[in-house]
């Protein structure tokens, strides 16, 4: 049987095809041990050396089974032994002759380290043909050597090399195959490479099919939580039956996942072919702590501004076009939906890759979104939802009651509006009708609108616009008619001003009998909505939409600025370095921007102190200069608080009515002025 030349004999033929000395040659030879991590014997770093000098060993055929320790480059017709540690899948490419090729790894390990096996072609199917399996001891005949993926040694079947169940070795002279460690979901980081976990199914997403390179494939995702955190796990193509068999509210055990990083740089977990699932009887096997349970949603009248990780359920009424806006140098796009159930309706915000379920939806169609967000909009005074590629929707009419979404929707009176309302019913009376009338906007577009005021049954005033297309719906109306006005959007009163009904497409609207009597007492909403209080009252003043009225003297400016709003909604703006006066917004996309002030005043009376915030009209009322002039002197002296006197109102007394909100990025409760008298 020959052997393998040893390291005195390459180095023998190294001294003799170069120039070195025997000592030139042995320290290169240590060097690459020691580059190579000590992953390499003195035979195999002699072949290195001699490889990189370009000298032919011209080694004798090997025979003699190596230990993947003596591996280098380079080294034909090799035989080693190995306990099977991984089988991955097939992989199919496209050759640069058109034609398709086939590539399968696997990778064995003995007690000197581990290496990868390359079957090509129509060797990947020896896998199959041999039914190998993890854990085997086999022997691999027959293939080369060389430098592979993350310069580790790899070595290639030839086409008469042969894998055997290897039936004489002794089990106890490889090491056996374990499983990645376990660990929490939070202690997962980039830098694991693999991973096994015990987790709970908390959501489940449907199949999605997809073509990529002419070629079909398919994904769907699980979303896991140990009660330390929820990471997503991904199932591609063949492993996609696997998931489906696992139900939600299922404990299980999954070893040998691969982590990742998604374009957000969250960490997510993929299914790999070598990974196992199984259900698993005890969470707790990690002492892990309760697993959080998702909030479902019965109404939607139920949620409030901050809600997260909601379930909600809707019948689709609408969806609106996808737009596109620039952020960070980055574009992204955001599409909507309104939704309704017997309370009321609700816009759902899609951002991202979520927009890709707009395609899936028809007018009509039951709706349930998991992992939503509601928040307060800026823009439209409601509470709206917004779901992410992180979210799952489900589009189906499966294990819903429709009859609760075509169930009339809830009528309300104008006392009963404390935030924006989409999708209500209110009775009116018409008290007065306007011409419709031309507003231009800021980018040179204009837009139509018709204004009716009105009163409730409890006698309270309001307005009722109706927009472009939508004057329409309330052309027909005359002063003196009661109407139901169905399916509308309900804003609160501001200021010295009275709630406002917005006409929607979706609007109906219905003639109420003349036995209806409509109390005309000229009460305004302004009048019967706020609770006069003291500056003590913590109760009222940390009240969500709370309505207060105070008074006391103002102590302090606490602080003002002017901000880059949108010239369309007045939300803030970020502003483009390269364009004067243009922003860009996250609803409108780039827009001219409008500067807008923001005041801060202390206010004090004898049993405690308020912060008092004052946004642009209010603060144009209180000081007698507009946003612009105030931007042009803070430009002029570069001062931030030069426009404001101070010696004009502090110490001054004051009577505030306003409005109370959570401000999720200060973390507490703010207070608006809505109007003010000093």
């Amino acid at each position: 049987m020959s052997k393998m030349l040893s390291k005195d004999e390459v180095v023998e033929i190294i001294i003799k095809e170069t120039d070195y000395t025997k000592d030139d040659v042995i320290k290169m030879i240590n060097e690459t041990i020691e580059t190579m991590d000590n992953m390499v014997n003195e035979e195999g770093a002699a072949f290195v050396v001699a490889n990189n000098l370009g000298v032919s060993i011209n080694p004798k055929k090997i025979t003699e089974a190596l230990k993947i320790n003596q591996l280098v480059p380079g080294q034909s017709n090799i035989t080693v032994i190995g306990r099977l540690n991984r089988i991955y899948s097939v992989r199919e490419f496209n050759r640069k002759d058109n034609t398709t090729g086939k590539v399968r790894n696997l990778e064995i390990i003995d007690s000197t380290g581990n290496a990868r096996i390359s079957l090509w072609d129509a060797k990947t199917g020896i896998v199959e043909e041999k039914q190998l399996k993890i854990n085997q001891i086999v022997k691999i005949s027959g293939g080369s050597t060389k430098m592979g993926y993350k310069n580790e040694i790899e070595i290639t079947l030839s086409q008469r090399g042969l894998i055997e169940i290897e039936t004489e070795s002794s089990e106890n002279a490889f090491p056996t195959v374990e499983s990645a460690p376990f660990s929490r979901l939070e202690d997962i980081s980039e830098s694991t490479k693999n991973i096994s976990i015990i987790a709970k199914i908390v959501d489940k997403q449907g199949v999605v099919e997809f073509d990529k390179n002419d070629k079909k494939g398919k994904v769907t995702n699980l979303f896991v939580d140990d009660g330390t955190k929820k990471l997503r796990l991904i199932f591609w193509n063949e492993m996609v039956d696997m998931a489906l068999t696992f139900d939600k509210g299922d404990v299980i055990k999954v070893t040998d996942l691969r982590v990742g990083l998604n374009k957000y740089n969250d960490v997510e977990l993929t299914f790999n072919n070598y990974s196992e699932i199984s259900k698993s009887q005890n969470i707790d096997e990690f002492n892990k702590v309760e697993i959080a349970q998702e909030i479902v949603i019965q109404s939607l009248s139920d949620i409030k501004a901050g809600m997260n990780e909601l379930t909600i359920t809707g019948k689709l009424l609408s969806k609106g076009e996808i737009r596109t806006f620039e952020r960070n140098n980055q574009t992204g796009k955001v599409g909507s939906i309104i939704i309704r159930d017997n309370s009321q309706s609700m816009k759902v915000n899609l951002w991202g890759e979520a927009t890709n379920y707009l395609e899936s939806m028809d007018e009509g169609c039951l709706v349930r979104v998991h992992n939503a967000r509601a928040s307060l909009s800026d823009y439209s005074g409601e509470i709206e939802l917004s779901v992410s590629e992180k979210s799952l929707i489900d589009i189906s009419n499966d294990e819903v009651d429709t009859d609760l979404f075509d169930s009339e929707l809830t009528t309300i009176k104008f006392i009963d509006v404390t935030t924006a309302k989409l999708g209500v019913n209110i009775q009116v009376s018409i008290t007065g009708s306007y011409d419709a009338k031309e507003i231009a906007r800021d980018d040179g577009t204009t837009s139509r609108v018709q204004n009716l005021s009105v009163v409730d049954l409890d006698g309270i005033y309001g307005r009722v616009a109706a927009w472009d297309d939508n004057i329409k719906t309330i052309q027909s109306l005359m002063t003196g008619d009661g109407v139901q006005l169905n399916f509308v959007k309900v804003k609160p009163g501001s200021g010295n001003y009275g709630p406002e009904i917005i006409i929607q497409k979706e609007t109906k609207i219905e003639k109420l009998p003349a036995d209806i009597v409509f109390e005309k007492s000229g009460t305004s909403a302004s009048d019967v909505s706020y609770d006069e209080i003291s500056l003590d009252n913590q109760e009222k003043m940390t009240t969500e939409n709370a309505k207060i009225q105070f008074s006391g003297k103002i102590s302090e400016v606490d602080s003002f600025r002017i901000y880059d709003s949108c010239s369309e909604c007045a939300k803030k703006v970020i502003r483009n370095s390269e364009l004067e006066d243009v922003g860009v917004c996250e609803y409108h996309g780039e827009v001219q921007i409008t500067p807008k002030m923001v005041l801060t005043l202390i206010i004090t009376d004898d049993n405690g102190s308020a912060r008092v915030t004052f946004f642009n009209a209010q603060t144009e009322n209180l000081f007698g200069f507009n946003s612009k002039d105030a931007k042009d002197m803070i430009d002029r002296l570069g001062e931030q608080e030069a426009p404001i006197n101070k010696s004009q109102i502090i110490n001054k007394t004051i009577t505030i009515k306003a409005s109370v909100s959570f401000n999720e990025h200060r973390d507490e409760y703010s207070i608006r002025a809505n109007a003010f008298e000093i």
